[in-house]
């Protein structure tokens, strides 16, 4: 066991974990195979997780130097785990599998029970090869912020031309940084070359034979982002379309990644974007195939734009028709993440939409399942909502299913999205009344449902409030953030000078606890609406609230209230 000599260096602790889990896992050590593809899972977790944190003008480098140890809490993010572990992994395919088990051999030996430092460690690695300087290499990504952009062209028949500088989402930031980047294309006419170092602002490849596409090949050794020319995309693109195995899992998805952060950045055209994007509906990986849909809803708003929209409509179907294919055979239910259900939501609604048979079968069996009075997937539940509501055409109906159906918080916002809709007032009394007499409703969620009628209808929930004052004071008053957000909801949306005056008045006599600050939030929101609409004063209303809620009070005391 070897420790740290201070936390600079901390990305040889936590980067070097988690390189040695998918080194143990190319050679079989660890087999646990959960997750898919190691590799793959390497590149979506490590790569792109790094790469996110990386790209930005003011990011850090991975060493930093700590005078004391109160900053090292900054230092486990994931430049150290990501970052560290992608450098580890390009020494490794650098300076060849077997010199560098005899430089960890050495270092383990060397520093056994002692702590070591960056210096120690690349040390034993230069001691063992002289064809690559792991010092140099190592110490020019670990103490330099940010990463390269390579662009690429082809020049003649043979030769492409390679252009670094340091990647940001808005345009190059302009600096002297050099990187020494690892190398390796590979072309439609011959295979993969050797791994060389290239540490210059401009560069060429030549390649040995003529060629129509190219690519870097890469095995997760790699840290930049790629752009190449329009018409090299375009080729490859046709190339997939025929085959997409003429590329590796692991070329795919870097190809892919790199596009997508291209295209966001608008340095790739829509209609390359998209013309790329046909190839998904022969494409077998699923990390792939997910990675295009969320891509393709994430960018949906800018791809449904008049010129695009046909495309868009055309492209997007093949994706979404192998991408429902695909999670028809892994179940929905494995999927955990709230982010990635909203997006399989999205793409089981086209699929019905589009009439896809595996979409509409498991539509139908959803909604006899639910109509039979029993739970639903939460991926579905929006959707079978929809179709209830169209069946059922009872507001009544759909209010009832929040006395026993929800068994999660999410589950209560999908149902509550659909409640809260109505904008009869006497309806939105029900709600609020429901909220706090509820037993199993979880007090999140009860807040929720007053900021959601008081965007609705703020006059009244306001009143609501004033009546209750007790009860949301003794849920929520001692929680900051809660009575904070609370106050400030049910005030904002009011715009007359009656009800700023109520609001003050109201105060006066009871105590703000932790909320004082969202009430004056509330005041100055409401001085705006006033300075903006100029309305008459709240006694010239159309809708009298006063009548409403003295009527609803007058049913709630005589026991009349139904859900």
């Amino acid at each position: 066991m070897v420790s740290l000599k201070w936390w600079e260096d901390l990305w040889l602790k936590e980067g070097f974990a988690r390189f040695i889990t998918s080194y143990a896992q190319d050679h079989g050590v660890i087999t646990d195979r959960r997750h898919g593809d190691h590799e793959l899972q390497l590149i979506m977790r490590g790569y792109y997780a790094g790469i996110n944190d990386d790209k930005f003008r003011f990011t850090k480098p991975v060493r930093q130097k700590l005078k004391d140890s109160y900053g090292a809490a900054a230092m486990f993010n994931n430049l150290s785990y990501a970052k560290g572990s992608w450098i580890l992994r390009a020494v490794l395919k650098l300076i060849g599998e077997a010199n560098f088990q005899k430089g960890l051999q050495k270092y383990f030996k060397t520093y056994r029970l002692k702590s070591a430092d960056f210096n120690d460690f690349t040390g034993c690695f230069d001691k063992i090869t002289s064809t690559v300087s792991v010092r140099d290499f190592m110490e020019n990504w670990l103490n330099e912020p940010g990463f390269p952009m390579v662009k690429i062209a082809k020049d003649k028949h043979k030769e492409i031309s390679l252009t670094q500088s340091r990647y940001t989402p808005k345009g190059n930031y302009k600096t002297n940084q050099v990187w020494l980047i690892p190398v390796n294309f590979k072309s439609n006419a011959e295979p993969s070359t050797k791994y060389k170092l290239w540490g210059a602002k401009r560069g060429r490849h030549i390649f040995s034979k003529p060629f129509k596409w190219y690519v870097h090949d890469t095995h997760s050794a790699e840290f930049a982002i790629y752009l190449y020319d329009e018409n090299n995309m375009k080729a490859l693109s046709k190339e997939l379309q025929r085959n997409p195995k003429v590329l590796s899992d692991v070329q795919r998805t870097v190809y892919t990644l790199n596009l997508i952060e291209n295209y966001d950045n608008g340095r790739v055209s829509t209609s390359t974007f998209l013309d790329t994007s046909r190839y998904v509906y022969r494409e077998t990986q699923g990390d792939i195939i997910e990675r295009w849909t969320l891509a393709l809803l994430h960018f949906k708003n800018k791809l449904f734009l008049p010129e695009n929209r046909h495309n868009f409509e055309r492209y997007f179907k093949h994706v979404l028709i192998a991408h429902i294919e695909y999670s028809m055979k892994k179940e929905i239910q494995e999927t955990k993440d709230w982010n990635v259900k909203k997006y399989y939501k999205w793409m089981f609604y086209f699929g019905v939409r589009w009439r896809v048979p595996a979409a509409r079968a498991r539509a139908k069996r959803v909604i006899r399942h639910f109509l039979s009075g029993k739970h639903v997937n939460i991926v579905y539940l929006s959707f079978v909502l929809r179709v209830y509501r169209r069946i059922r055409r009872s507001w009544r109906r759909i209010f009832h299913l929040l006395k026993w159906y929800p068994r999660s918080i999410h589950e209560y916002q999908i149902i509550l999205s659909y409640v809260c809709h109505t904008e009869d007032p006497k309806q939105q009394l029900y709600i609020l009344n429901f909220s706090i007499t509820s037993q199993i409703m979880p007090r999140a969620i009860k807040r929720k449902t007053v900021c959601y009628v008081a965007s609705r209808n703020p006059e009244l929930t306001w009143r609501f409030f004033k009546r209750n004052y007790g009860y949301y004071f003794s849920m929520y008053g001692e929680s900051q953030f809660s009575f904070d957000a609370l106050l400030a909801c049910v005030t904002e949306n009011l715009e007359t000078r009656r009800d700023y005056e109520d609001v003050k008045r109201f105060f006066r006599n009871h105590s703000t606890g932790t909320g004082s600050a969202g009430l004056k939030r509330g005041l100055e929101s409401i001085r705006k609406n006033m300075a903006a609409t100029k309305r008459e004063s709240s006694s010239q209303r159309k809708t009298d609230y006063d009548e409403i809620f003295r009527k609803f009070i007058k049913t709630l005391n005589s026991g009349e209230l139904s859900g």
